[in-house]
């Protein structure tokens, strides 16, 4: 069985964070009680939230669209 990547949503994110703050809960108890597969998915958003502000948890990902100029 191939696993699909999630793209999780800015709100569900922040309320992950939220959940494991409030319950003083661990990366293994936050990802089972939000049936998230990745427990480094957790840590990663704890770090971007501390070093970008909310506005880190909102950016998108994947490659920029690349710019349609004319060849000269």
């Amino acid at each position: 069985m191939r696993h699909t990547p999630q793209n999780y949503g800015s709100y569900f994110k922040l309320q992950v964070l939220n959940w494991k703050k409030d319950q003083d809960e661990t990366y293994q108890n936050t990802a089972i009680h939000f049936k998230i597969s990745s427990l480094s998915l957790i840590y990663i958003l704890e770090k971007r939230l501390a070093e970008g502000g909310l506005n880190a948890l909102f950016t998108k990902r994947g490659r920029p669209p690349m710019n349609k100029s004319p060849k000269k």
